[in-house]
């Protein structure tokens, strides 16, 4: 199993940041990462994410949602073809520091057997991608509404 994390603090309530996590339709206005989600919050919903890799390329992923905490964690599981290949599991989780800002994760684990062949390039999709939908989620919730992030 390998793992990555990336965590940002946003001066926003937890309830504005789920509301905007789990708003699939507004992806398109503010997420570099993710950019197009399609789907349901519930467990066992699936879930279809358009994804915006490190050097362009673009891919379409099929999850099932595994655990969803309202305003605290959104949880799903995705396999590379058939499960036992690549398997991740990506956690949304939302901690409260005080009512009017919370820290925010993306967490992912990662295993399957062709896991140590692609994982130089997992961890350069994760880490350019969880960090840019970190900061524009963060630019998103805390500038006037409108206004979409534009990446340094």
């Amino acid at each position: 199993m390998k793992e990555f994390c990336a965590a940002i603090e946003i001066e926003a309530p937890a309830a504005k940041v789920w509301q905007c996590l789990t708003d699939f339709a507004s992806y398109a206005a503010w997420n570099p990462f993710i950019y197009r989600a399609a789907g349901d919050t519930a467990v066992g919903a699936r879930l279809q994410l358009w994804l915006r890799l490190h050097d362009g390329l673009r891919i379409k992923v099929q999850t099932t949602v595994a655990r969803v905490r309202v305003e605290r964690e959104l949880c799903w599981i995705g396999h590379l073809l058939t499960p036992g290949l690549i398997d991740g599991e990506h956690r949304l989780t939302i901690e409260p520091i005080n009512p009017a800002k919370v820290l925010f994760k993306q967490h992912e684990t990662y295993g399957g057997r062709l896991l140590p062949l692609f994982w130089w390039r997992l961890q350069k999709d994760a880490g350019s991608g969880f960090e840019a939908m970190n900061r524009a989620l963060k630019y998103h919730l805390e500038q006037a509404p409108g206004r979409s992030y534009k990446p340094a």
